[in-house]
């Protein structure tokens, strides 16, 4: 037996022994993937501009939210309206992706305690963006397809990411370290997330925010591919969830490169997997490999890494409003 043949027969003991199987997304029809990064330090709005419905509350009466909102229709009775403050309220005309500081309290936002709110989407979505500002503890945002849970994300994502927040009053504020984005290899300081962006002078501080600078205020994006999509989220938040300029679309979105991921998942099972694995938004599978390094190079690895992201989807009935 010659060389050739003796690679050829290695190939196909590892592959049967392993069970990895290499193909490209365009070979391999009934992918699922769900990205999520967030924007740049600052950032209050979205690029994403093709094909989109959104919502900056700016010109809805102050108190409970309305039924019908610029995205969508909204139920639970725990949303609320709220005039520009502290907590939230996107500053006047940063619904782009500028990153904006300073500016006055002016606009409005919306919130929701831990009584889920839902925004229901009229269509199948594939992206979406909000202002997720002064993330506390609890705070947390389920995507649901029909009655099918396919991702949650919380506050605990975000301080992973972000680590702990700066301190300010004892020199440490500027050493908390950096993140770095997907493609480009941009980095921002951790300490340039937590804050209102309202309480910064410069986008180059030299101290933390003067306006609630102990919390996240980031710019959340949520991607879809392959025949994942949602068609409604559910916000909740133990200390008040307080969120804005809401953008949604059905189209295939694209990552900006300066976005800095946060996590990803991509299988070759659709959702649900199975109705008692829980979903670990980590964006790592159960080997400690990225499946979001694995979609970002073209291949969709099926078999072991499908075991992996297995366990990051789940079946979850939505409990009534």
């Amino acid at each position: 037996m010659g060389p050739r043949k003796n690679s050829k027969l290695l190939a196909s003991v590892l592959g049967v022994l392993i069970g990895v199987t290499v193909v490209t997304p365009a070979a391999h029809a009934s992918t699922y993937g769900i990205e999520y990064y967030i924007a740049p330090p600052f950032t209050q709005g979205s690029y994403v501009t093709t094909g989109v419905l959104s919502e900056n509350f700016d010109s809805l009466t102050d108190g409970a939210c309305p039924s019908s909102i610029g995205v969508g229709t909204v139920s639970g009775d725990r949303c609320w309206v709220e005039v520009a403050g502290d907590y939230g309220g996107a500053r006047v005309g940063a619904t782009v992706s500028t990153p904006t500081v300073g500016g006055s309290a002016q606009g409005k936002y919306a919130s929701t305690n831990s009584d889920a709110m839902t925004i229901t989407f009229g269509e199948d979505q594939r992206y979406l963006g909000l202002w997720w500002s002064a993330g506390s503890a609890g705070n947390t945002i389920t995507f649901f397809d029909g009655a099918t849970q396919v991702l949650q994300l919380g506050t605990a994502e975000l301080r992973t990411l972000l680590g702990a927040d700066p301190t300010g009053d004892d020199g440490n504020w500027e050493t908390t370290g950096t993140l770095t984005s997907v493609v480009g290899n941009i980095t921002y300081p951790k300490h340039r997330f937590f804050g209102n962006p309202r309480g910064f002078l410069t986008t180059n501080p030299d101290d933390r925010s003067s306006i609630h600078g102990w919390e996240p205020f980031v710019y959340l994006h949520i991607f879809t591919s392959g025949g994942l999509t949602f068609d409604s989220v559910a916000l909740s938040g133990t200390d008040g969830f307080e969120f804005d300029n809401v953008v949604v679309s059905t189209q295939v979105q694209v990552p900006d490169n300066s976005l800095v991921r946060i996590g990803s998942i991509v299988s070759s099972v659709a959702p649900p997997v199975s109705p008692d694995e829980n979903l670990a938004s980590t964006g790592t599978d159960a080997f400690g490999i990225s499946l979001g390094l694995v979609a970002s190079a073209g291949l969709l690895f099926v078999g072991l890494l499908a075991i992996g992201a297995r366990s990051q989807l789940r079946t979850s009935r939505r409990r009534a409003q």
